[in-house]
């Protein structure tokens, strides 16, 4: 049952070919971190079924680096 429920929620795309923009901005604090805006839009354009309602996510994303330099 909780699978169909999962199932029931999830977003038809109306394609497993999607195109992935993404947009970000950020600032670094030090030699190890940074802190990031970031935009991202899933659809795939309306080019293989009229199906296409898309989502955007809007996040912030702190980053570590690792390693040297």
């Amino acid at each position: 049952m909780r699978r169909y429920e999962i199932y029931m929620r999830r977003t038809g795309f109306g394609s497993r070919l999607l195109l992935n923009p993404n947009l970000s901005i950020g600032v670094r604090i030090d030699d190890h971190w940074a802190v990031e805006a970031a935009f991202e839009h899933f659809s795939h354009a309306g080019l293989f079924s009229n199906q296409n309602p898309g989502i955007d996510n809007f996040g912030i994303r702190l980053v570590r680096s690792v390693g040297g330099q």
